[in-house]
C-alpha cells in the first residue's frame, strides 16, 4: 500500500513539459550562482577587506559556476558543458 502511494505521489509531482523542466534548472543555476558570486563580494565589502580579498571573491564565483553547472546541467542546455566537467 505504502508503495502504491509512492508511485502515486511521484507520478502526480513529476514535470511532464520539458519546457518547464528546463526553466526550473536554469533558474536554480542561476540562483546558486548569485548566491555565490554576490555572497563572496558581499563578504569582502561589508568586512571593509578584513575577511575577504580579491581571490575570495574570484573563489566565490568559481565555485557558484561549477555548483551552478551540477545543479542545471542534466535538464538544461548546458549538457555539453556538464559532461566535459564530470
Amino acid at each position: 500500500m505504502e508503495l502504491d502511494s509512492l508511485r502515486s505521489l511521484r507520478e502526480k509531482v513529476t514535470l511532464r513539459h520539458a519546457i518547464i523542466r528546463e526553466f526550473l534548472a536554469e533558474f536554480l543555476g542561476t540562483f546558486v550562482l548569485i548566491l555565490f558570486g554576490c555572497g563572496s563580494v558581499a563578504q569582502a565589502v561589508l568586512s571593509r577587506g578584513a575577511l575577504g580579498e580579491p581571490l575570495t571573491i574570484h573563489i566565490g564565483f568559481t565555485t557558484g559556476v561549477m555548483l551552478a553547472v551540477y545543479v542545471s546541467g542534466g535538464v538544461s542546455g548546458n549538457r555539453i558543458i556538464h559532461t566535459c566537467i564530470a
